[in-house]
């Protein structure tokens, strides 16, 4: 009967399925190599989730019949949030229905696993991503600056807070490193959106499956016992660099000199290692942040659009 939509079968893949490395090349858009060896993206992938313990890939293969027509997956870190990777082209009706059904069975596996926000980063010209992901509930977000500064760089001179005492990451402060993230988000303008939406506990969680965790590179500063400010570096794979993957300052202290001392422990602690480089990535209605990060010569590199869907009620 003309008009009747064509079936779809949507399958959680798992290592040993025949389709788990393809669909996750699909995902990727990556291409394996001469060798049949998989590609590097999809190495680099596989080892982020192999490295920590509670991680996971979720991959999701859509079929017609027997043929694989589309994949996504979404790398669960912990911390109750996902990385959704979603194919850049889909040059086929049947391509963008087996993404949309894959997309559909994605949420509903998150919201099983308890996974509250599903996030996606696309270049901003990835057009037939973002439709598949508007329609599988997925709304835009902001987009992402993405800043690199190399290390020793420019010297700088500004105002940095010297009445701060700072405490390193053990699993017995993670309490101290809670209250100093909860005290961050008090009129933060880094994507406010999301505030609230997991706990301190949760979000803590994520950062450390998040590149590569060394807790020597974790710190709260204090001011008078009170938490004033947060900073998480991870290393990046495959590169001599750090990135700060979070850093927060407390609403109380803005403009005192505090967030300038913790971009100066960031650069301090590259410098302690054999990395040569610092990058971040911040929300671009984030002005006060990014005027900091002038100051200290970050320079952009790249942009993408984050697209985010919650799977949990809050």
């Amino acid at each position: 009967m003309g008009g009747e939509r064509t079936a779809y079968t949507v399958r959680l893949l798992d290592a040993h399925d025949a389709d788990y490395l393809p669909a996750i090349h699909i995902a990727l858009d990556a291409q394996p190599t001469g060798r049949g060896d998989a590609a590097e993206a999809v190495v680099e992938l596989q080892a982020a989730a192999g490295r920590q313990a509670g991680t996971a890939l979720l991959v999701f293969g859509g079929y017609r019949g027997r043929r694989i027509e589309g994949a996504v997956l979404a790398y669960d870190g912990g911390g109750s949030s996902a990385l959704v990777y979603v194919p850049r082209l889909q040059t086929s009706a049947s391509k963008r229905t087996a993404v949309s059904d894959c997309l559909l069975a994605l949420h509903t596996e998150c919201k099983v696993r308890e996974i509250k926000i599903l996030e996606a980063l696309l270049e901003s010209d990835a057009q037939d991503a973002a439709r598949s992901l508007e329609g599988a509930g997925f709304r835009y977000l902001t987009r992402l600056v993405y800043l690199s500064r190399q290390i020793p760089g420019q010297p700088v001179d500004v105002k940095v807070a010297d009445d701060v005492h700072w405490v390193g990451y053990t699993p017995e402060q993670e309490g101290l490193f809670c209250r100093a993230l909860d005290a961050s988000y008090t009129e933060s303008l880094d994507c406010p959106e999301l505030t609230g939406l997991r706990t301190a506990e949760e979000i803590l969680a994520g950062h450390r499956a998040s590149g590569l965790f060394d807790p020597a590179h974790w710190w709260v500063v204090t001011r008078e016992s009170r938490p004033v400010g947060v900073l998480l570096l991870c290393g990046v794979p495959g590169r001599a660099a750090l990135e700060i993957a979070y850093i927060g300052v407390a609403q109380t202290v803005r403009g005192t000199g505090v967030a300038n001392a913790l971009v100066k422990r960031a650069i301090e602690a590259v410098r302690s290692t054999n990395a040569v480089t610092l990058t971040l990535a911040v929300d671009r209605r984030n002005l006060p942040a990014r005027r900091l990060y002038q100051r200290w010569f970050f320079r952009p590199v790249a942009m993408r659009d984050a697209w985010v869907a919650s799977s949990h009620p809050a």
